[in-house]
């Protein structure tokens, strides 16, 4: 393989309950979570296979991105601030921003999940 040249992905995308068009801030955020999320799995993980599931959960929203890559320790946000990670940190901003919560859980050698649930009207801006 040619420097620069990555391994193909195998990418699954996987939507649950009664799927509905959510306000546009809405859409926008959770669409660039899941960039993000995707971009760091290329670039980072040293993955195969990714997933990403969309759950219309009632009043909530849920988007889960999977990968079955190398892991990793997940920093403090402080040292993320401090390492200029910042695709992380703008990963759990957005979610917050139209009023949800992130989580990103991840360990060596057993891949990476990141999580946002958002409320399914957007937040108030």
């Amino acid at each position: 393989m040619l420097a620069g040249d990555r391994a193909p992905i195998q990418a699954r995308l996987t939507v649950g309950g009664t799927a509905h068009r959510m306000p546009a801030t809405l859409e926008l955020a959770l669409y660039r979570i899941a960039q993000e999320a995707l971009r760091n799995v290329e670039k980072h993980a040293g993955a195969t296979r990714a997933g990403v599931r969309l759950d219309f959960k009632g009043p909530e929203i849920r988007l889960t991105v999977t990968d079955n890559g190398q892991g990793f320790e997940v920093p403090s946000l402080t040292t993320l601030v401090g390492a200029g990670r910042l695709g992380l940190l703008g990963i759990q901003e957005r979610a917050r921003l139209v009023g949800g919560r992130c989580s990103i859980r991840s360990a060596q050698g057993k891949g990476t999940r990141v999580q946002a649930t958002v409320p399914a009207a957007a937040a108030p801006g």
